[in-house]
C-alpha cells in the first residue's frame, strides 16, 4: 500500500493511485490509523491525497439518476408569492388590534396628558394634548367604533401612544395602548368586509388583515375621518 509522503510530488501517478485506493479508509483516520503521515498532517483532511480525491469527486460527471432527481425537483412549479403592495400601521385598542394605511397617518408620539374640554364628558372628543408646542384635538377611537372605554380613562390620564392624523388641514390624534408595524401586505391579503351586523369596525371597516395569524381590523380612513369631522363641526 502506497502511503502519502510529503516528499512525494503533489500531483502525478503516485498521488492519483493513492486517491483511488482510498488510503484514508484503510490506514488513515477512517481506518486503522497506521499511516506514517498522520504525525505530520494530524488528520487525513489535511493531506494532499485526500484533497485530490475531493477534487476528483467534485469534478466527476453526474450520474443519470442524480440528473433525473434534480430535474424532477427543480421542474416543480411553485406559485409566485404576491408582492407586498401596501403598508399599514397596527395599533391596539383594549385587547383588539386595528390597522390604518400608513399614508393616513402623520406621526406617532409618546403618550401625552389629555386635558378635557367643558361639556364633552363621555363624547368622542377627549380633549386637548400638547404635541410639539401645538394643541391637538384628541378623540376616542374606541367610542367612535362602539367599544367601551375603561373608567380610568378620565381627565389627565396619560396614554401609551398618540397617533396623529393630518386630514384636510386638521390635525387630530387618538390614544392607543400599543403600536406595531408598519406591516407590508398584498391587497388580496385583506379579507372582505364582513356584514354590517358583524362588522368589527362599526361601519368603518375595509376588511380584516391577518398578521402572524392574528386578525387586525383594517379601518377605512376616509369614512373614519369624515365621521370625526362631522362630530367636530
Amino acid at each position: 500500500m502506497w502511503e502519502c509522503n510529503p516528499s512525494l510530488p503533489r500531483s502525478g501517478g503516485a498521488l492519483e493511485a493513492a486517491a483511488l485506493s482510498g488510503c484514508w479508509r484503510v490506514t488513515g483516520v477512517y481506518g486503522e490509523g497506521s499511516c506514517a503521515e498522520l504525525g505530520h498532517y494530524a488528520h487525513c483532511r489535511n493531506c494532499p491525497v485526500f484533497a485530490q480525491a475531493g477534487l476528483e469527486a467534485i469534478d466527476r460527471p453526474a450520474s443519470a439518476s442524480a440528473l433525473e432527481e434534480a430535474t424532477l425537483r427543480l421542474g416543480v412549479s411553485r406559485p409566485a408569492a404576491e408582492p407586498a403592495q401596501a403598508s399599514a400601521v397596527l395599533f391596539r385598542l383594549g385587547f383588539e388590534w386595528f390597522a390604518l394605511p400608513t399614508g393616513a397617518l402623520h406621526e406617532i408620539v409618546e403618550g401625552r396628558t389629555i386635558h378635557s374640554l367643558p361639556h364633552r364628558a363621555g363624547s368622542v372628543v377627549l380633549g386637548l394634548a400638547n404635541v410639539h408646542g401645538e394643541l391637538v384635538v384628541c378623540v376616542s377611537l374606541q367610542r367612535l367604533l362602539g367599544r367601551s372605554v375603561p373608567p380610568e380613562r378620565s381627565i389627565g390620564w396619560r396614554h401609551g401612544r398618540l397617533i396623529l392624523l393630518n386630514w384636510e388641514r386638521r390635525r387630530l390624534a387618538f390614544p392607543v395602548e400599543e403600536v406595531g408595524g408598519p406591516w407590508r401586505y398584498g391587497v388580496a391579503e385583506v379579507a372582505a368586509r364582513p356584514g354590517l351586523d358583524a362588522d368589527p369596525g362599526g361601519g368603518f371597516t375595509r376588511g380584516v388583515l391577518r398578521v402572524n395569524d392574528c386578525p387586525a381590523v383594517m379601518l377605512e380612513p376616509d369614512l373614519l375621518l369624515a365621521a370625526l369631522n362631522r362630530m367636530l363641526a
